[in-house]
């Protein structure tokens, strides 16, 4: 009975070729195996390889000392190594550990169950995984999340909600101006191109006063109706509700409407960009932001 015990070693190893296909390098694998002294005495054990098939001995190194001593119960770990030439062809190559007693090498000795190099087809190469360049990628990544952070934290921007809680106060500021009828600061709010009641793109600061001018000039009463009947006094007017939300969402919410779609074309919206509909007194006012900056577009009574 022999004194050594191989119980176990992998059924088969995957032999990559590497390297630049019309200057490759060999094709290697390996292979690690236990290795038990039985006895209850310490013997000196000699490792070798055994081949078989197309296998050739050239192809198979043990690593390290081929000559060893395990102690009595011993076990210890065997590597084989396999180097195939690059012009060696694709296939399997099988192969054993073999371990013999020294003191009785004719009698004593133990193999291992077979093993499979299974090497690649020549011209397919497996480029090794170079984990520098994840690394690399993950930097550059963190660097852009850090650098977007920045830029909102410091333009007080942010996701949609920040923009439109930017947007609904910057209508209560519209609506106190409106309210105190101050064409310079209203105009200074509305740039062009926008969009008022009748559909006109106004495309110079000068037209876009003179409509608001228009607005705020009372007609003329009727015979008998006092001025503070005439719905044109509007001191002290401020929204008594505002809610805000992206064009999209609000196109969902009123369906079908020319004069929407017509007004956020004239104003070249996206939709992404904000509408805003206030209400005071029973009017409604609807206000319309370019979401980059939260910059008023235009108002439609």
């Amino acid at each position: 009975m022999p004194t050594f015990e191989i119980p176990d070693g992998p059924t088969s190893i995957e032999a990559p070729r590497s390297g630049d296909p019309k200057n490759p390098r060999p094709a290697e694998a390996s292979a690690v195996y236990s290795v038990t002294n039985t006895s209850s005495d310490s013997l000196d054990g000699r490792l070798s390889v055994v081949v078989s098939g197309a296998s050739k001995a050239q192809w198979f190194t043990v690593d390290g000392d081929r000559e060893r001593t395990f102690g009595a119960g011993e076990t210890q770990t065997a590597t084989i190594k396999a180097s195939f030439p690059p012009d060696v062809a694709g296939g399997d190559y099988p192969f054993r550990l073999r371990v013999i007693a020294v003191n009785d090498p004719d009698n004593d000795h133990a193999e291992g169950p077979m093993t499979t190099a299974k090497l690649a087809p020549i011209g397919v190469v497996v480029i090794k995984k170079s984990w520098t360049w994840l690394w690399i990628l993950l930097g550059v990544l963190a660097a852009i999340a850090i650098a977007i952070g920045l830029y909102f934290a410091l333009s007080g921007g942010g996701g949609p909600s920040a923009a439109l809680k930017k947007a609904e106060k910057k209508s209560a500021v519209w609506a106190e101006v409106y309210s105190k009828h101050d064409l310079k600061g209203l105009s200074a709010m509305s740039k062009p191109p926008f969009f008022l009641d009748d559909g006109a793109v106004l495309l110079k600061q000068a037209d876009i006063q003179k409509k608001y001018l228009a607005k705020f000039t009372p007609s003329p009463l009727p015979a008998g109706l006092d001025a503070k009947d005439s719905g044109e006094v509007d001191s002290g007017w401020k929204f008594d509700k505002v809610n805000a939300r992206l064009v999209s969402q609000y196109k969902q919410e009123v369906g079908a409407n020319p004069e929407l779609d017509r007004a956020i074309a004239g104003m070249k919206l996206g939709e992404d960009d904000i509408v805003v509909v206030g209400d005071t007194q029973g009017v409604t006012t609807i206000l319309f932001f370019r979401r980059d900056g939260v910059e008023l577009a235009g108002v439609v009574d």
